[in-house]
């Protein structure tokens, strides 16, 4: 059921209203009910694996919660984390990884086995496997009391709106709001349809306005001249960007509507004045939680530069492989590693700059925010690529020099790709305001009647120039 399809429009008023009016001792039970009937629109097929990854984990915290030893808590983590690591490894790598074994067999002569072509990738499976372990690890290390009630801990697993593309919540943080109840609030209520329709504007107004043109551009790049080629790029970086955020826009504003606050993902990740700054702004559930659950257990930085290194280099290569087998994926992770650790290692001189510039230096700011989103978008080419050749052909082609089928347009009008670029100068002009703390207040001062006259522009707009072909999230594939 994807968020920007009207049936998810009459699933979540249909839902927001019945939960609304039953007395609050039902009100769980009839929200888990929903999360499990939204899940069965996409994965039907898959319905017992929720249910599955749900109560491995739900009995392995109690079972560490009541162990008197160390040795037996860290047996049960282990087989609870492998139990439910299990499930993603073979849904999301097992084709893959049957692959390179029958390749490398067949060289060999040995051919004991049959390879596997296709199995279909269960949705959400990455987010609420990560968001399970990461409450049972919570529970081990003493950080969180486990939730004995299995009907509030399956929502915290469950909850609808986080369900297929996260955020992937922390339990100290979500499981109180769910044992709280909370009465209709039209303020609180307001605020998350407004997020909600933000989120429905960014991702069918320009989102999948940018998809046109990137999918154009990058399925043929050999069609293209190279101006169009680093326009793809770019439109890339806002198209994944916008996506994402669009889809934690909805979710963040569904589960408000009921009365919960769910993590943010993401706060203005292209004002990113370095690299380490940009991995603490963008998919921010997913980096935190490899920093508390990969990065911090294998000594972080407190270990000597070499290890240092190791650490970091195991962490984003997991992160890059948590979004899939194709070693595009890996590629872009390695490649951050490396951001990440030349960033670190030039503090020094990027010190002796401030002081020779001075740190409020606006020069100084905008350059290391176009250097680090240059950088991102660099990596995003192997992100969006099919394979690590069609990545380098792809920016080979970028500095050719030949008379190609289609033009800067990339054959889809010149309006479009005007329109296009207007779209992401008007989007990073509203950012560059929203992330100014006294914008943020005077925009809360602002009268009901200038929003409301506001919104209907924005509707209006939206359903004019919005690209309505119910195009899946990015974020759905991982």
């Amino acid at each position: 059921m994807i968020f920007t399809s009207i049936l998810y429009i009459a699933f979540f008023t249909l839902a927001v209203t019945i939960y609304f009016a039953l007395p609050y001792t039902l009100r769980w039970i009839f929200l888990l009910l929903a999360s499990l009937l939204f899940y069965c629109f996409g994965n039907p097929q898959y319905i017992w694996l929720l249910p599955t990854i749900i109560i491995i984990n739900y009995l392995g915290a109690i079972i560490i919660a009541r162990s008197k030893k160390d040795l037996h808590k860290r047996a049960v983590l282990f087989l609870t984390a492998l139990s439910s690591l299990g499930f993603l490894l073979y849904y999301k790598y097992a084709v893959y990884f049957s692959e390179i074994a029958f390749v490398s067999l067949n060289l060999f002569g040995v051919s004991v086995f049959q390879r596997l072509y296709d199995i279909a990738l269960p949705l959400g499976i990455s987010f609420f496997t990560f968001k399970a372990i990461g409450y049972t690890i919570d529970v081990y290390r003493g950080e969180t009391a486990p939730e004995y009630h299995i009907g509030r801990y399956s929502l915290f697993v469950a909850m609808f709106p986080q369900l297929l593309a996260g955020p992937i919540d922390r339990a100290g943080y979500l499981l109180p709001q769910i044992r709280e109840n909370s009465d209709f609030d039209y303020e609180r209520v307001s605020w998350g349809l407004s997020r909600i329709f933000w989120g429905l504007f960014k991702k069918i107004v320009i989102a999948d306005r940018l998809a046109l043109y990137v999918n154009q551009v990058y399925g043929s790049p050999e069609e293209h001249i190279p101006l169009a080629l680093i326009i793809a790029v770019y439109f890339y970086s806002f198209q994944i960007y916008l996506d994402f955020s669009a889809y934690t826009d909805i979710a963040v504003g569904s589960a408000r509507v009921f009365g919960f606050k769910i993590m943010e993902n993401f706060t203005y990740p292209y004002f990113a004045v370095s690299i380490p700054d940009f991995w603490r702004r963008w998919h921010i559930s997913l980096s935190t939680w490899f920093r508390d659950y990969v990065y911090i257990p294998l000594g972080g930085n407190r270990v000597p530069k070499y290890r240092w290194f190791l650490n970091l280099f195991i962490t984003f290569f997991l992160i890059g492989l948590w979004h899939g087998s194709n070693p595009t994926f890996i590629f872009w992770g390695i490649l951050n590693c490396l951001y990440y650790y030349v960033s670190q290692l030039k503090r020094g001189v990027s010190a002796q700059i401030e002081h020779y510039l001075g740190a409020d230096s606006t020069l100084l700011r905008a350059s290391r925010i176009l250097i680090t989103f240059h950088l991102v978008s660099f990596a995003w080419i192997f992100f969006r690529a099919e394979s690590i050749d069609e990545a380098f052909v792809y920016l080979s082609l970028m500095f050719r020099n030949v008379s190609v089928p289609c033009g800067i347009d990339a054959g889809l009008g010149v309006f479009n790709l005007i329109f296009s670029i207007v779209l992401v100068g008007g989007y990073v002009c509203v950012e560059s305001l929203a992330c100014r703390e006294k914008m943020k207040e005077r925009i809360a001062r602002i009268p009901f009647i200038v929003k409301a006259i506001v919104f209907t522009f924005l509707l209006g707009f939206m359903l004019f120039f919005g690209v309505f072909e119910e195009t899946d999230f990015i974020y759905f594939r991982f």
